[in-house]
């Protein structure tokens, strides 16, 4: 069977590094775009997975997975690629670069005339979370985040990304932001270091990882204290949705009127589902089918939007959020409702938390549920709305977080027929405070589509 072969040119400012360097020895690894592959009988699809680690996206038909035995080093990335796929049907799509060559971006995998079943190849189910032993801070395995500092030498880059076994793709073309990303285990605080002493970068920091807050039942509490459902006529979809970025939405609400879209950051090609509850919970009370006790039942009806952003153990990451950003921003939201939090302070989820804020976005974020005093971010950055918690009685939820970067407390205990890691009942906590509040927020906006800003201070008396 022939190869056939098309080339496509997307547009997108990239950094390209041109220089020659030695693959090291593994079934298949990118240095520099050259390719190095030691495969005997490997199938395919395991083969590519690694291509797809070092930032290329693969998209490949689910049947074709034959067998591969290559041997090579040192290639040029088409021509190895092209080697390993002989006698398949296969495309590339390159990204134009700042300078330089085209930079490889995808590798598209095809039965002749079905393109469009090609779908893309996942590394694995969930992200590659790892912990600091030091700091405690969770980060995905092998990638840092960086803006470039343009005043280095593309040598000085370029020996680093071949001592790492490295490759760099671009993360946010608005904000310059890029990862690096290593196929070795390599110590990324060493990497940091090295990346801060040489001058690289502008920037640089692991791609940290949060995780989704936890929303805990409580029992004790009246279910019909002030919670109702809704039933009445659903919103008419509208530039005024809220973005709930959060573990997703579960397949029985997925056709729900209020739900005006959805996206899987984590697998785009996918649709949405929620095996862990929280993020159908916050949509559900973003949108006003459930009012949490202490508001006034059918206060707001707003449309929704649902990202998964947060994969099935819990955990998000700076780029992935910076992806459900770009998702929220492209497609009507006007308030991102992020019921969660972590201790870790990040200079990229600060910034894309700033850019959604400076495009119009109303960015609210929960205080935490762990009466600290202590920041929590994103909750507490200067562009964001830190929401904590008000009890059944409208006195301050005891294990509400608390402190200085607290803008305001909203009711945080609702009846809900979807249960988080567990059974529909009642659950507490800043979570709900904070998709009440975002809904309540879009409701104004609605109604008062000239806003221009919203002050904290007055939010509770929105109407």
């Amino acid at each position: 069977m022939l190869c056939h072969k098309k080339i496509l040119l997307i547009i997108v400012f990239f950094i390209v590094l041109p220089v020659i360097s030695v693959c090291r020895a593994a079934s298949l690894t990118i240095v520099n775009d050259r390719l190095c592959v030691a495969a005997e009988n490997t199938p395919l699809q395991d083969l590519l997975k690694q291509a797809a680690m070092a930032g290329i996206k693969i998209r490949i038909d689910p049947e074709i997975n034959p067998l591969i035995s290559k041997e090579f080093s040192n290639k040029e990335i088409q021509d190895g690629f092209d080697e390993i796929l002989a006698g398949l049907n296969h495309s590339y799509i390159w990204t134009k670069a700042l300078y330089g060559e085209p930079k490889l971006s995808e590798v598209i995998v095809f039965r002749p005339g079905k393109t469009e079943s090609a779908r893309t190849l996942r590394t694995s189910k969930n992200l590659d979370i790892v912990q600091d032993p030091k700091t405690g801070a969770y980060y995905v395995q092998n990638r840092i985040l960086l803006t470039f500092n343009r005043q280095v030498s593309t040598s000085k880059v370029n020996k680093l990304i071949e001592d790492l076994s490295a490759r760099i793709t671009l993360v946010n073309a608005h904000l310059g932001i890029y990862a690096l990303i290593s196929q070795d285990n390599a110590d990324l605080n060493e990497v940091l270091a090295r990346l801060k002493q040489e001058g690289i970068a502008g920037t640089a920091e692991p791609d940290y990882a949060y995780r989704a807050d936890s929303t805990p039942r409580v029992a004790g509490v009246s279910e019909s204290a002030g919670t109702q459902t809704q039933s009445d006529t659903p919103p008419v979809p509208s530039s005024f949705a809220v973005a709930v970025l959060d573990t997703g939405l579960m397949e029985t609400y997925r056709s729900q009127g209020y739900i005006q879209g959805s996206f899987d950051a984590l697998n785009p090609e996918s649709s949405i589902s929620d095996n862990v509850g929280h993020g159908t919970q916050m949509a559900l009370i973003a949108s006003g089918q459930v009012s949490p006790m202490g508001a006034e039942p059918d206060e707001f009806s707003n449309p929704v939007l649902s990202v998964r952003a947060f994969d099935d153990n819990g955990f998000t990451s700076t780029s992935t959020l910076m992806s459900s950003i770009e998702y929220a921003l492209a497609n009507g939201a006007k308030v991102l409702s992020l019921s969660w939090g972590s201790e870790t302070d990040s200079a990229f989820l600060e910034k894309a938390v700033n850019y959604a804020a400076s495009k119009g976005l109303v960015v609210v974020a929960a205080a935490g549920n762990s009466p600290t005093g202590d920041p929590v971010y994103p909750a507490a950055y200067e562009s964001v709305i830190a929401v904590s918690a008000l009890g059944p009685d409208g006195k301050a939820w005891e294990m509400s977080n608390y402190g200085d970067f607290v803008d305001l407390a909203a009711p945080g205990f609702a009846s809900l027929p979807v249960g988080s890691k567990g059974d529909p009942g009642t659950y507490a906590g800043t979570s709900i405070s904070t998709a009440y509040l975002a809904g309540k927020i879009a409701d104004y906006l609605r109604k008062h589509p000239g806003t221009k800003t919203i002050n904290a201070a007055e939010l509770m008396n929105l109407d």
